[in-house]
């Protein structure tokens, strides 16, 4: 199937996954067995489209970001260990895969809560406020500017990476997430799904520079201290 084929019908399922639309059984049956036939093709795909941004990815500044004002939401098992990447090294999210060390922060505390993704099993969670003090970041939280500035598509970047996930294929933002990795950045801001009005930051803490900080705002004597501050060593 040529490229633009895929492209067309890939723009209408991913469209439908992203607004929720109500489909009927049998067409989301029909839409799920396509993706499953043409595997290979959409992954080599996502593979092309992430690498598109390349140069102009590489040319872009960094920004240095400190504050107070950010927040991160864990589940019960990390509420000790609150700036480890360990979840991410054992699931999917959106700008990581299996084994790739990965921290997410927000700049509020709904924000922080609704961007995390679990089952629909109930899950405790626990919010920290985090102060950052951050050396190479690059922006990419304006999402109307995201093709014009980067050749990012909008529309596969804020995409329903969850549908692809649960049906066992990796999505266009973990390849695009491949190519960021091997930036001389810390991580990047980028736009809520869940709230757009508001900016998260994923973090690649092994990309983390000397220097650089993450401290629990608080005390917690049931954490140890250790567990409370991260700094790069990259």
């Amino acid at each position: 199937m040529k490229e633009e084929s895929i492209h067309h019908y890939l723009s209408k399922i991913i469209q439908d996954f992203s607004v929720g639309l109500s489909l009927e059984e049998n067409k989301v049956h029909q839409k799920i067995r396509w993706i499953k036939e043409h595997k290979l093709e959409i992954l080599n795909y996502f593979e092309s489209l992430a690498k598109r941004p390349h140069n102009s990815l590489s040319s872009t500044s960094t920004k240095k970001i400190t504050g107070d004002n950010w927040f991160r939401a864990v589940t019960y098992d990390y509420s000790k260990i609150p700036l480890s990447f360990e979840g991410s090294l054992k699931s999917f999210a959106r700008f990581h895969r299996v084994g790739q060390p990965t921290i997410y922060l927000a700049e509020s505390y709904k924000t922080a809560m609704e961007e995390v993704r679990f089952s629909k099993n109930l899950v405790a969670m626990t919010t920290f406020g985090i102060k950052i003090n951050l050396q190479r970041i690059l922006d990419l939280s304006g999402s109307g500017n995201l093709y014009k500035n980067f050749r990012i598509s909008k529309n596969y970047f804020k995409g329903p990476w969850e549908q692809f996930s649960n049906i066992g294929l990796e999505y266009y933002t973990h390849y695009l997430s491949d190519h960021l990795r091997k930036l001389p950045i810390e991580g990047f801001l980028y736009e809520s799904n869940a709230n757009p009005k508001n900016i998260c930051l994923c973090l690649f803490p092994e990309k983390m520079i000397k220097g650089s900080t993450l401290q629990v705002i608080g005390d917690y004597i049931e954490i140890n201290s250790n567990d409370l501050y991260f700094e790069g060593m990259a």
